[in-house]
């Protein structure tokens, strides 16, 4: 064997251990790559379920709060109405108009709503 035969050899020797430590290097960080994948999607993944979370109680708050205003609005609807069936009653004497029971000034009423809501802040 010569002197380039050898060089050759060794060349060939190098290049064989150098691509084994390359494959072992890319063998071994694989798990590592899997993990911090996984870990990252596992991290996505729960941000999105707060996501949802966060919406589903944004919603049920503002479906709360219909609710309320709802009841805020029926309870000044039948004040202000009960306030103006009593003032045309006071008010109604039977020789200027007529009086009928459970009648009202449409715009006492309005005012009695409007001034109810404000209370509330409506």
């Amino acid at each position: 064997m010569d002197t380039k035969q050898i060089l050759q050899s060794g060349t060939v020797v190098a290049m064989l251990i150098a691509s084994l430590s390359i494959a072992h290097y890319y063998v071994i960080s694989l798990p590592a790559k899997h993990h911090a994948l996984v870990e990252i999607e596992q991290q996505e993944l729960e941000m999105k379920q707060r996501e949802v979370q966060h919406q589903l109680e944004l919603e049920d708050e503002a479906r709360r709060q219909e609710a309320y205003e709802d009841s805020i609005r029926s309870t000044c609807h039948e004040s202000a109405e009960q306030s103006a069936i009593d003032l045309y009653a006071s008010t109604c004497d039977g020789y200027y108009m007529e009086c009928s029971e459970g009648r009202y000034l449409t715009k006492t009423y309005e005012n009695g709503y409007a001034i109810c809501l404000q209370s509330y802040g409506l």
